[in-house]
């Protein structure tokens, strides 16, 4: 079912926001296969520490899921 690709900003003792979500389902949806291009905008403050994540899809199940990160630039 998978995979979904998330970024969260957590601040010094405040709780993590989830900022960007994205479901990829390359099995089902044609458009999600290959290369993908993530590209997002937000203003943090200076002791913000931005996390990402590779989560599983909608069952919940990581069973044959997989994703390779390459290139990350944080301006």
């Amino acid at each position: 079912d998978g995979i979904e690709m998330a970024l969260f900003e957590e601040t010094p003792g405040g709780p993590s926001r989830q900022f960007f979500s994205r479901m990829l389902d390359p099995r089902d949806q044609v458009k999600d296969r290959g290369i993908q291009q993530v590209e997002c905008t937000a203003d943090f403050s200076a002791d913000t520490m931005v996390q990402i994540a590779v989560l599983p899809g909608p069952s919940g199940s990581i069973a044959r899921d997989w994703a390779l990160l390459g290139r990350i630039e944080i301006k």
